[in-house]
């Protein structure tokens, strides 16, 4: 009887340890790396500049001359019309972990409000659910200006009007980040 028991205890013990109680499965979906361009969370400073240096040799991408060191022309394809995204990672322990993003119309003027940051935006938005999927929750910050919000696991993507000529985009994902 004594063994019975014992051996009961066992089986339900294992089961308990083998088994996550939450139901969910705790490994980490390595597609939530993915960027853009051939980039990716964890990748490397140099790797970064490896990547950068091939795409410029290319020229599909140039030096952005501000604090978004690399520019991109977008294609036909992302945004309504022609434009820029401006990028440059931040690293942590040499990894990537964020990638702070500014874009704009490449024929903004005061007098062209149809590309306006207002119509950008949404444009943006559009390119966002293309690369990282739809669920996207809109919002509003505290001056009541239009801002978008995705959380996938680790990653978060914030989506902001900055003025009216540039949308801001913050990528970054907490298992790179400390």
């Amino acid at each position: 009887m004594k063994i019975k028991i014992w051996v009961t205890s066992m089986i339900l013990f294992l089961g308990l340890v083998a088994c996550d109680p939450s139901g969910t499965n705790n490994s980490y979906d390595e597609s939530m790396d993915d960027l853009f361009l051939g980039l990716k969370f964890g990748m490397t400073r140099q790797a970064f500049f490896d990547t950068s240096f091939a795409y410029n040799a290319r020229k599909i991408i140039v030096n952005g001359g501000n604090e978004y060191s690399v520019a991109y022309k977008t294609r036909g394809d992302e945004l309504n019309y022609d434009g820029f995204m401006y990028y440059y990672p931040k690293f942590t322990d040499s990894l990537i972990s964020e990638v702070p993003m500014k874009f704009h119309y490449s024929q903004w003027a005061p007098w062209n409000k149809y590309l306006w940051a207002d119509s950008l935006i949404i444009d943006v938005k559009e390119l966002m659910e293309t690369w990282f999927g739809p669920g996207f929750k809109e919002s509003q910050d505290k001056l009541g200006n239009q801002r978008f919000l995705k959380i996938d696991g680790p990653r978060s993507i914030a989506i902001q009007k900055v003025d009216d000529q540039y949308v801001k985009v913050n990528i970054k994902n907490e298992k790179y980040s400390n």
